[in-house]
């Protein structure tokens, strides 16, 4: 992490609301070389992803991100920081996608054809590790609709819920599911 981004972060923990946070944020927009708006509550630097919005949302990503760190997944985030602002309703959560500073985001169904089977495996991989805790994230095998290329790896954005499986045949099930997801 950089001198900026610590200076950032710090700012951003000072925030007393989202306002504050986005005229932050927009002058960092203006003025810092890659820093960018992605979505009207999403914000990159870097490797750095930075996700504005209410507090109970935000609160159960940086949960469950932080719950599945020791598992190394490579197709979620890494939790970073959750900064809960000053009136107690808002907060940024600060997450990172190593090795995707220069890249896009690509949308999965419209690439997966030119993805390694490796590549499609490392996610059956991570359904493994959460399956083995007993638990795993319903947006992993309900729908690709979630999912995206970042740099030649798959990325999921939603992290917000995690389902328990019921039993043996639910993760055989669920597994199967994304094996057809992945093509494999």
């Amino acid at each position: 992490m950089d001198e900026f981004f610590e200076k950032f972060i710090n700012e951003i923990t000072k925030c007393n609301a989202l306002e504050d946070c986005y005229i932050l944020i927009d002058k960092c927009v203006e003025d810092i070389s890659g820093f960018k708006e992605l979505d009207l509550n999403l914000f990159k630097y870097g490797e750095f992803y930075i996700r504005t919005g209410k507090r109970f949302n935000l609160e159960y990503i940086a949960g469950n991100l932080e719950e599945i760190k020791e598992l190394q997944l490579s197709s979620a985030p890494e939790f970073v920081i959750a900064a809960k602002l000053h009136n107690n309703e808002d907060m940024v959560l600060i997450t990172k996608i190593s090795g995707s500073s220069g890249g896009e985001f690509e949308n999965y169904m419209r690439v997966r054809n030119n993805l390694t089977t490796e590549t499609k495996k490392l996610v059956v991989n991570d359904f493994d590790k959460m399956a083995s805790k007993g638990f795993y994230n319903p947006a992993m095998v309900d729908s690709a609709s979630n999912w995206y290329v970042i740099s030649g790896r798959v990325y999921i954005d939603k992290w917000s819920v995690f389902a328990d499986f019921q039993n043996d045949n639910q993760i055989k099930d669920k597994r199967n599911i994304l094996l057809q997801m992945c093509e494999l």
